[in-house]
């Protein structure tokens, strides 16, 4: 019985932990090659060539020199750093410099 009540912890503790994983943060900085307002894509590119494209949600935060700014208004070859999860790619913030 006391092994059982172990195992049920131990199940209940594995659960816990994977839902109150922090965020993985994954961030690419680089410089704004192409903004798609149509698919909400940014694509950027970094020293060297390598290019990133990232898909972007209505809630995904777009500032300007620390400012609130929006997808639509950045401009190629402006400094950005892209802030993202690392499990799901998803996209929580654009910093972008000017």
């Amino acid at each position: 019985m006391a092994l059982m009540r172990s195992a049920a912890g131990a199940v209940a503790l594995a659960a816990v932990l994977s839902v109150s994983q922090p965020l993985q943060a994954g961030q690419i900085p680089g410089l704004v090659a192409r903004v798609d307002i149509i698919s909400d894509r940014i694509q950027v590119v970094q020293p060297g060539g390598r290019e990133y494209t990232f898909a972007c949600k209505p809630n995904t935060s777009v500032t300007l020199n620390g400012k609130p700014f929006t997808l639509e208004m950045l401009q190629m070859g402006w400094r950005v750093v892209i802030h993202f999860d690392d499990r799901t790619g998803d996209v929580a913030r654009i910093q972008a410099f000017q």
